[in-house]
C-alpha cells in the first residue's frame, strides 16, 4: 500500500454521537490519498467500539486506543502512527467540508504550513467567520502575533496542515499533562521551524465552541479541577517561546492573558471546600511568578481578584473575605 498524502488525527472522547457522521464525511473527501486515525482516550460511552467498527468498515480509517489520559497523549500517539507526508488535527465534535484536505494540500505547496478559513459557533450561534479577503503569505512571527492579537483563524490547530517531516525532525509533540491551550503550545513550537505559511479564506471547518466533553472536565461542582489548573504552566511555556521573537507587545499580551486566566480560576476557587488542595497546588507558585508582570486591573472586580491573588500567594487562602 502506498504512503498516504495526508493523515487526519482525531482524539475521541465520549463522542459516540458524532463518530459515524464524521467517518462518512471524511471518507468522502475529494482528496483520495488520506488516512483517518481515531485515537480513543478514556471514554465512558461506546466510542471505542464505534470507532473500531468504522475502522473495519472503511479502508481509510485506523483505530487506536491510548491509555494515558488526555488529548495531548492521544494526539501524540496519532503522530507516531501517522504515515502521511502531512498531518491535520481535528476534534471529534466539529464539522468539516469534503474539500478541507484538498484545500489545505493545495495551499501547502512551497510553504511549511497551510491554513483554511473556519467558522466558530457557540450554542448554535455563529460568532466568527474568516473574512473573504483573508488570503496571505506570512512568516512565523506574523502568525504568532496574530494568535495573541485575537485572530481566531490563526488561534486553533484544526484548520491547518502541518508537514510531518518538520514534526519528526524537531520531535514536536503535544505536552502531556497540559489539558488546555496545549494546541497553542504545539503551534508555537512548530512555528519556530517555519519560514512561510499560506492562508486561504475558503471555509472548510466549523468549530463548535464549548460543547466538547473535555470542556466539562474543567470544573467539578463549579470549582476548578487539577486538570483546569494545567492551563497556567502551559501558558508559561507559551510565554517562553514567544520571547524568542523579541516582541514586547506580544510578550505583554501573553503576560496579561496569564494573569486574567489566574483571576478567572481564583474567582471560581473562592470559598471552596478544597482549600488545602488549592493551598498546596503548583498553581500557587505560578501565580507568584506572574505577579511580577506588573498587571494593571481594568475594573473593580479585577482589582478585587488581583488583590485576592496576592493574598493567595502569601497565605494560600481562597476565602472570599
Amino acid at each position: 500500500m502506498r504512503r498516504p498524502k495526508v493523515s487526519i488525527i482525531i482524539p475521541v472522547y465520549n463522542a459516540s454521537e458524532r463518530i459515524i457522521e464524521t467517518s462518512e464525511n471524511l471518507v468522502s473527501q475529494t482528496l483520495d490519498d488520506i488516512e483517518i486515525l481515531y485515537v480513543e482516550n478514556d471514554s465512558s460511552d461506546d466510542s471505542s467500539s464505534l470507532a473500531g467498527m468504522q475502522a473495519n468498515k472503511y479502508r481509510q480509517i485506523r483505530f487506536y486506543k491510548e491509555f494515558t489520559p488526555g488529548v495531548s497523549a492521544a494526539r501524540n500517539l496519532g503522530i507516531e502512527k501517522a504515515k502521511g507526508e502531512y498531518i491535520i488535527f481535528m476534534d471529534d465534535d466539529d464539522e468539516q467540508s469534503d474539500e478541507i484536505t484538498r484545500c489545505l494540500f493545495n495551499a501547502i505547496d512551497g510553504v511549511d504550513m497551510s491554513i483554511c478559513g473556519c467558522m466558530i459557533r457557540e450554542r448554535g450561534q455563529e460568532i466568527y467567520s474568516t473574512p473573504d479577503c483573508m488570503t496571505r503569505l506570512m512568516n512565523s512571527k506574523s502568525v504568532a502575533k496574530g494568535i495573541f492579537a485575537g485572530d481566531l483563524s490563526l488561534r486553533y490547530i484544526w484548520n491547518k496542515m502541518f508537514r510531518k517531516d518538520i514534526i519528526d525532525k524537531y520531535n514536536i509533540r503535544f505536552k502531556e499533562g497540559i489539558h488546555y491551550f496545549e494546541d497553542i503550545l504545539f503551534l508555537m513550537e512548530y512555528l519556530k521551524h517555519c519560514d512561510k505559511i499560506r492562508q486561504v479564506p475558503d471555509i472548510h471547518y466549523t468549530f463548535n465552541k464549548g460543547g466538547s466533553e473535555a470542556d466539562k472536565l474543567l470544573y467539578e461542582d463549579g470549582k476548578p479541577t487539577k486538570r483546569a489548573l494545567t492551563a497556567i504552566p502551559g501558558y508559561f511555556d507559551i510565554l517562553e517561546l514567544a520571547k524568542e521573537y523579541d516582541d514586547k507587545e506580544m510578550t505583554k499580551t501573553i503576560e496579561n492573558t496569564i494573569i486574567e486566566l489566574e483571576m478567572k480560576l481564583l474567582d471560581r476557587m473562592l470559598d471552596s471546600v478544597n482549600y488545602k488542595e488549592y493551598k498546596d497546588s503548583d498553581f500557587r507558585n505560578y501565580v507568584k511568578r506572574s505577579l511580577k508582570f506588573g498587571y494593571r486591573p481594568h475594573s473593580e472586580k479585577e482589582l478585587y481578584l488581583y488583590n485576592k491573588l496576592k493574598r493567595y500567594v502569601v497565605a494560600g487562602t481562597t476565602k472570599r473575605h
